[in-house]
């Protein structure tokens, strides 16, 4: 394609206007749908080709980004340009806060907000073990770009693990508040809590509301916005020359959050979802990069993470993996190229 559809719609309308000629601005019109259908033509193999292998939800949409084609995501923005580009990062690793105040005592929700509730002692422990066990996981050479919800038991988390990384390795933090718990109400009464919650097992976490809170759908909303940016961020980052095979996402958050974020990437259904538990405070859950025979590259969920989650053996893995037959060459636990 010679021209970028923005700017030809920009050079034609310009001739038309200068001439005022009824005829050029016909011309204009003309080519532009000419234009227009030959590059329909090249996004539905744009899309038959790189498409499956991302979150659901991206797609392929005219006029963006410097070719007028590149793949966007749901909020439009562009993150991927060729089949060849890699913007996954080797690992992409949940994090559930430490344990806090509240998750031993509800009172502590009475006349403390939510998200000013901090870790216990036991708590704070916990996420330093987390912080040593990530270490272990990504090694010397490993990198991390961290985000986390700005409560403060998750906050608390990620001061805990990063002691245990060389500064060297945090290439990023980054405050993410739509990684942030459910929102059950403002100073909660510890009874309508309770009793909303017990209504919820009956009627299924995905959909019930707390009243002046948020359904867990909100969460899912939320949380499928955050992956347009965690898409995106990763890609500017492989543009820029950094080593995705290096890299290691670790979000800090909170368990409903944590399972939507899964349930959002690897596609699972709501009733999934609703048999599905939380992971235990300042567990690691796992997302590993692997390699198919074709080039083609996805994420799977940690075999003994998705188990403790309750999780069906398919909700590990992306459903496009298992509708194109795609086997493993490597995953980044071995060598890619090799």
């Amino acid at each position: 394609e010679k021209f970028h559809s923005l700017d030809f719609v920009a050079i034609m309308s310009v001739i038309a206007r200068s001439s005022g000629r009824v005829a050029v601005a016909r011309l204009a019109s003309s080519s532009i749908r000419a234009h227009e259908r030959s590059r329909h033509v090249l996004r539905r193999k744009i899309h038959s080709t790189s498409l499956q292998f991302l979150p659901h939800s991206h797609r392929v949409l005219p006029g963006r980004g410097p070719r007028g084609g590149s793949l966007l995501d749901v909020a439009g923005s562009p993150i991927i340009q060729s089949v060849s580009s890699d913007f996954r990062p080797r690992r992409i690793i949940l994090v559930r806060h430490g344990e806090s105040q509240g998750n031993i005592d509800d009172n502590a929700y009475v006349d403390t907000p939510d998200w000013k509730v901090s870790l216990t002692d036991r708590g704070h422990q916990q996420a330093s073990a987390a912080g040593k066990q990530l270490k272990e996981l990504i090694g010397d050479s490993g990198r991390v770009f961290f985000y986390y919800s700005p409560y403060k038991r998750t906050t608390q988390t990620l001061e805990n693990m990063s002691q245990h990384l060389d500064d060297e390795q945090i290439v990023s933090v980054r405050e993410e508040p739509r990684m942030s718990e459910q929102q059950f109400g403002n100073f909660q009464n510890v009874e309508q809590v309770l009793n909303c919650k017990e209504e919820r097992h009956s009627f299924g976490r995905f959909y019930y509301r707390f009243p002046s809170g948020e359904a867990g759908l909100d969460v899912y909303s939320r949380v499928s916005s955050f992956i347009t940016t965690l898409v995106r961020d990763c890609h500017q980052y492989s543009h820029a020359g950094q080593d995705l095979d290096t890299m290691n996402v670790v979000i800090v958050t909170h368990g409903l959050a944590l399972r939507l974020f899964l349930m959002r990437w690897f596609q699972f259904s709501v009733e999934e979802f609703d048999n599905s538990t939380n992971p235990g405070n300042a567990q690691l859950i796992t997302m590993l990069k692997h390699v198919g025979k074709n080039g083609h590259k996805w994420y799977e969920l940690d075999p003994a993470d998705r188990d403790s989650l309750n999780l069906p053996a398919e909700c590990g893995v992306p459903k496009n993996v298992h509708l194109h037959k795609l086997t493993r060459s490597a995953t980044c636990d071995e060598p890619i190229d090799g």
